[in-house]
């Protein structure tokens, strides 16, 4: 399975997408990513929930992105 994001997105793991909300803006557009589009689905749903009008899930995953070669790896973060 292909993993990483597309190369100028935000990555913000699911479990961390509530209390991180105030990072985005309300009246930009996000596409939600994942791997399968279950996890996407859900932060789509939680974008949406909170006020987040322009929202758009990738539903099959990101192996579905056209653009192959804007997928980056996902860089751990240090803690």
């Amino acid at each position: 399975e292909k993993t990483g994001l597309v190369r100028g997105s935000k990555h913000i793991p699911l479990p961390e997408l509530e209390k991180r909300l105030s990072e985005l803006n309300k009246n930009d557009t996000y596409i939600t990513f994942c791997v399968s589009g279950k996890r996407s689905k859900t932060a789509a749903e939680i974008l949406k929930k909170n006020g987040f009008k322009n929202v758009y899930n990738s539903k099959d995953g990101i192996s579905t992105w056209p653009y192959k070669d804007m997928i980056e790896p996902v860089k751990k973060q240090s803690k």
